[in-house]
């Protein structure tokens, strides 16, 4: 539980910075995070990896889609990094 508290710290904290600092990549790079986090608890499944995720495969795939718009629109490089890894990501559901 501790671990759960500290991922959400963080993640609201780099969200609060992002959105502070940021330019419109890491403005909506940061909320794509922060929306899909608490999407994912809205829809996981009551028994972790007992099937194929539906719910979680729906909105790590919804977040690929935005993270490659955004990829393809964006002057910066990390984008397309993080793209790739939530391909990666998408891949091992």
């Amino acid at each position: 539980m501790l671990r759960l508290a500290f991922f959400y710290a963080f993640l609201v904290g780099t969200t609060i910075y992002a959105l502070w600092k940021g330019g419109w990549p890491e403005r909506a790079v940061a909320l794509l995070f922060l929306f899909a986090a608490f999407a994912t608890l809205v829809v996981r499944p009551e028994y972790l990896f007992h099937d194929l995720e539906k719910g979680v495969l729906l909105v790590d795939s919804a977040l690929f889609l935005a993270l490659l718009a955004i990829a393809l629109r964006a002057e910066r490089f990390w984008p397309l990094w993080m793209t790739a890894l939530q391909g990666i990501s998408v891949a091992g559901h």
